[in-house]
């Protein structure tokens, strides 16, 4: 963990991450856990209801103000974002915080950004220019941010990941191979590529595996498309899950697939590396940089379903290659692992102060 002191001169804000229901939300929570002693947080957003959002942020709009009037030891706001409404509610918090003359790191999470600049570059960047230091995901969006910003220094601090428990079966202790999707239920994760994948393939998939999804998003066309597809005993809905039930899901898994179409780097990834898991997905934002083709996973064109098919074949028609591949997957996310992550942290915090 962070020093009493440094940790003293961090105030965080983002969305609500005490019970987790979101990228940005789990990276928050590893942090409260892992990385600071005291995580001084004010929560600016965290219900679907968009008029209770507007009366959490200008609460927590109200809160920062005072809380920087009363803690002199701040020095720092570290604030997480993504695209669209997370990035304007984000910039009112940078606002204060300049007025505080504080220093401003901007944490940007989320696959979305590119898609989200193109709609209002030059009131984008004004905001990115008014902080101090950038945090991304990769190296390539660090790329790209290079290219939109010139003020703000920009750093890759990795997604943090907590230790796994890992107790699994045996590969050869089971018939079935179990295959998993935790994401959101929507069309830019890929889900409903999948699903049409194991509709073709439901006949030759049955009884040989059996996909488990997680998540939360538009279920009604996910549990209709099962319904009406005939896959019920093929695929099944496990609703948002975490702490134990995650654990448990993660040990009893054999291969985790993440098709998306736009991607920042996916904790979920991550998460199913560190349980020995091989990865199959796409290479968009920085999954290359953790998912390595023929070598922890493969790599598939966004919306290739032949070549989804393809991959989740091979696999389950070659166990020994799932077990290698896993091992792979477990030494290619270590750095991602609390201690590496804390010490990327220290370095960016000192470099502000």
């Amino acid at each position: 963990m962070l020093s009493d002191n440094l940790s003293s001169k961090i105030l965080t804000i983002g969305c609500d991450y005490r019970y987790p229901k979101g990228g940005v939300a789990q990276v928050m929570w590893n942090y409260s856990h892992y990385i600071f002693p005291e995580f001084k947080c004010i929560i600016n957003s965290g219900s679907k209801n968009k008029i209770i959002n507007i009366f959490i942020g200008v609460n927590a709009l109200v809160r920062t103000i005072i809380t920087l009037i009363k803690d002199s030891k701040i020095k720092i706001i570290h604030t997480h974002t993504a695209s669209y409404n997370s990035f304007w509610r984000s910039s009112l918090f940078i606002n204060v915080a300049k007025l505080f003359n504080k220093k401003v790191i901007l944490h940007i999470h989320g696959g979305g950004f590119k898609r989200f600049y193109a709609s209002s570059p030059k009131k984008i960047s004004k905001i990115l220019n008014n902080c101090d230091t950038l945090i991304v995901l990769s190296e390539n969006w660090r790329n790209y941010f290079q290219n939109i910003v010139s003020n703000p220094n920009i750093e890759i601090a990795n997604n943090i990941v907590p230790f796994p428990s890992i107790n699994k079966t045996p590969l050869h202790k089971i018939s079935t191979i179990h295959l998993l999707f935790l994401g959101q239920i929507s069309e830019e994760k890929g889900i409903f590529d999948l699903l049409s994948v194991i509709i073709d393939n439901k006949s030759s998939f049955k009884n040989k595996i059996c996909l488990h999804i997680g998540g939360i998003g538009n279920i009604q066309k996910l549990t209709e498309t099962i319904e009406n597809n005939g896959i019920s005993d093929i695929v099944k809905y496990v609703g948002w899950i975490s702490g134990d039930e995650k654990i448990n899901i993660l040990n009893s898994s054999d291969i985790f697939i993440l098709p998306s179409y736009v991607e920042g780097l996916p904790v979920s990834i991550l998460e199913a590396m560190s349980y020995k898991m091989p990865i199959i997905s796409t290479p968009v934002g920085g999954i290359p940089e953790i998912v390595k083709d023929n070598i922890n996973g493969y790599l598939i064109k966004p919306g290739d379903k032949n070549g989804l098919s393809w991959a989740i074949n091979d696999l389950i028609n070659n166990p020994s290659k799932i077990a290698q591949m896993g091992d792979e997957s477990y030494n290619l996310v270590s750095p991602y692992f609390p201690n590496y992550i804390e010490n990327q942290l220290i370095e960016i915090y000192n470099k502000l102060l």
